[in-house]
């Protein structure tokens, strides 16, 4: 019924809601809808809730060692507070529900890292508050969430979203001191936030360049501090372990031309394919290689021309973020041995590709650049109609991956524990858990 055709009093009704709508917050919202996305998608993992790969192998173990006392405990050649700090927390309550407040904080966590795009304060992309909700949402569908989903141990991809959207606020609201000490946090845990630190420093040039006031600038080269602090630290914790810093990459026969076709490979699908076309067509286009080729040219003049025509500022530093984002995976290929030719970095020839957490690096940018290109499409600006359509069909392309399954054939956590408890004092005992033939390996007694 038209607004103009209701009673008064239902007008009255109606226009209150609406003021009570416009008064909550946004990144609120956001995460209230993401959450319950996740849990929706997760509802099986959560009924079977139970510990993957790290988390049962390494985070637990030390936590009922150690406690606390394993926080600053390195792994991987970076340290992972958060994930030792839920660890730690979650022994101390009853066991029985670990393994589901793993999973949940994990939800939470990665939740509220996506609900940062409908902040008001970037608006400077996105103007819609709308879309930002709505986009938010759609971050919650990306390929390789099945992995980086519900679990500790890939914990670091949630909160390097985070640091991500921190880098896209606009430039005509300076960074606080908490969004500092939030960094400083992420660091503490996504040691690949490394890469960020070319947006960051390319936010206080610009600020330079416009004269803003000391604060502003000096806030933004405290995040480059911080973010240099980090990398050097981790480059001293990795420089410690040969097999962390991946020597076999670096050994002078290393097949170049491979690492640079794949990397090109996955800048395609990745940024240009998967956002628009989903996961089955982008599979169809790697094999037609000529018609892959054409569509992805044409897709980067698209954004190249969108972009550089909107002559935003913050547009700059979204598309740096997104080559920086992208740039984790090369990091990847030095820290994890051979890992570029794990199957999801080369061609797509599977809908199991878009499960593993190496499709969604970079992905989130990937969205939000185009997300400001439709936005922005002639005389549809300021009306995000093409954008809206982009974060729905989003949703409808993870449709044959919405429900992410558990995480392999142990599905009893209560099981698991009675095993674990039944290992005498002071002897040494095992437990299975996901994915085979991971281990849980623990001291008795356990509480």
């Amino acid at each position: 019924m038209p607004f103009e055709h209701m009673t008064p009093n239902r007008q009255a009704w109606l226009a209150d809601v609406r003021t009570a709508i416009s008064r909550f917050p946004l990144p609120v919202l956001a995460f209230l809808l993401c959450f319950a996305a996740l849990l929706w998608r997760c509802r099986e993992r959560l009924l079977r809730a139970h510990l993957w790969a790290e988390d049962g192998e390494l985070f637990f173990p030390d936590a009922l060692r150690l406690g606390y006392g394993a926080t600053f405990e390195p792994y991987a050649g970076y340290l992972h507070v958060l994930p030792r700090l839920l660890s730690a927390t979650f022994v101390h309550l009853p066991l029985e529900q670990y393994a589901l407040l793993i999973n949940l904080s994990c939800l939470a966590i990665y939740a509220a890292s996506a609900a940062l795009l409908a902040r008001p304060s970037l608006r400077a992309l996105i103007p819609s508050d709308g879309l930002r909700v709505i986009g938010a949402v759609a971050l919650c569908f990306l390929p390789g969430l099945w992995e980086v989903l519900s679990n500790v141990a890939n914990l670091h991809s949630a909160v390097f979203l985070a640091a991500m959207l921190l880098g896209l606020k606009d430039l005509d609201r300076p960074l606080r001191a908490w969004e500092a000490a939030l960094l400083l946090f992420i660091g503490a845990t996504a040691g690949e936030m490394v890469v960020l630190l070319p947006v960051f420093v390319l936010r206080g040039c610009l600020r330079w360049q416009r004269g803003d006031c000391r604060q502003a600038q000096a806030m933004e080269w405290v995040a480059v501090s911080i973010m240099l602090g980090w990398a050097l630290l981790n480059g001293w914790m990795a420089s410690r372990s040969l097999k962390t810093l991946g020597a076999e990459n670096l050994q002078p026969d290393i097949d170049v031309l491979l690492y640079a076709l794949t990397a090109v490979s996955t800048l395609s699908a990745r940024f240009l394919l998967q956002p628009l076309l989903g996961d089955k067509a982008t599979i169809w286009m790697y094999s037609h290689l000529t018609v892959m080729a054409s569509v992805s040219l044409a897709f980067l003049a698209v954004l190249a021309w969108r972009l550089l025509a909107s002559r935003n500022r913050m547009v700059l530093v979204l598309a740096l973020a997104a080559l920086c984002a992208w740039a984790v995976l090369p990091l990847t290929w030095i820290v994890r041995p051979g890992s570029a030719t794990v199957y999801p970095f080369l061609r797509p020839t599977n809908l199991a590709i878009f499960e593993h957490r190496y499709a969604w690096t970079g992905t989130p940018l990937a969205v939000v650049l185009w997300l400001v290109v439709m936005q922005s499409h002639s005389t549809l600006r300021r009306q995000p109609g093409l954008a809206m359509g982009l974060c729905v069909l989003i949703g409808v392309f993870a449709w044959h991956r919405g429900t992410l399954t558990t995480f392999g054939t142990q599905e009893d956590w209560r099981g698991t524990l009675a095993k674990l408890r039944s290992i005498a004092p002071g002897q040494f005992g095992e437990a299975p858990t996901n994915p085979n033939p991971r281990k849980i390996v623990v001291q008795g007694p356990v509480p």
